[in-house]
């Protein structure tokens, strides 16, 4: 299961970064003064996509730190994955009294 989510994850982030260089492109040919209204509508829908994105792996990530928490402590778990340490505290107990 885990390394499913990781490689999700992944997936997950390359989309994003993606959608993020399709907006920086868009930029970079029509420019960030007068332009056409569909260049705005596309960057702010690549912006919105990579945001989902970024999202959904954040909460991946989560996961993964709250399983590797049980076999390397939370300390270690949330260094490994790049979660703050109490929102991982705040999963784990949350889970505990569900």
């Amino acid at each position: 299961m885990t390394h499913d989510l990781i490689a999700q994850i992944a997936q997950l982030r390359r989309l994003a970064a993606a959608s993020e260089t399709s907006a920086d492109n868009l930029l970079h040919k029509y420019g960030h003064g007068v332009r056409p209204s569909w260049v705005s509508a596309e960057v702010a829908s690549h912006g919105s996509r990579a945001d989902l994105y970024l999202r959904a792996a954040a909460g991946m990530n989560m996961e993964v730190a709250v399983a590797s928490a049980a076999v390397i402590g939370p300390i270690a778990a949330a260094a490994c994955h790049d979660v703050c340490l109490s929102s991982l505290y705040e999963t784990i107990n949350t889970t505990k009294e569900n």
